[in-house]
């Protein structure tokens, strides 16, 4: 059972597509008072080497912004690493209540 997270980051940058999807990810996160990091690549020379990390993490295959990482708490205290791979998946997720858990 899932007690908590912790260690939320959400990745954005400048993208044909991502920019915008990348301001409404953010606002979303804002509007339902979630804590995290934003983790903002404007240099597209950056974009490519940033996705081939985080595609080593096993949390989704990621070619675009934006994508929000988080640490999930099992309630044996082990934790799981979880990727919200696009804007529908961070839009269509239970973070909000997830974060709740952890207050």
């Amino acid at each position: 059972m899932i007690t908590g997270i912790k260690d939320i980051y959400i990745y954005t940058g400048m993208t044909p597509t991502g920019e915008s999807d990348s301001a409404t990810a953010v606002e979303w996160l804002n509007n339902n008072n979630i804590v995290y990091t934003n983790l903002w690549y404007g240099d597209q020379a950056q974009h490519q080497s940033v996705f081939d990390a985080i595609n080593t993490w096993g949390v989704g295959e990621v070619s675009d912004f934006p994508f929000v990482i988080y640490d999930e708490i099992d309630s044996e205290g082990v934790t799981t690493r979880i990727g919200l791979i696009g804007l529908d998946a961070i839009l269509n997720s239970n973070l909000a209540e997830l974060v709740a858990l952890s207050t």
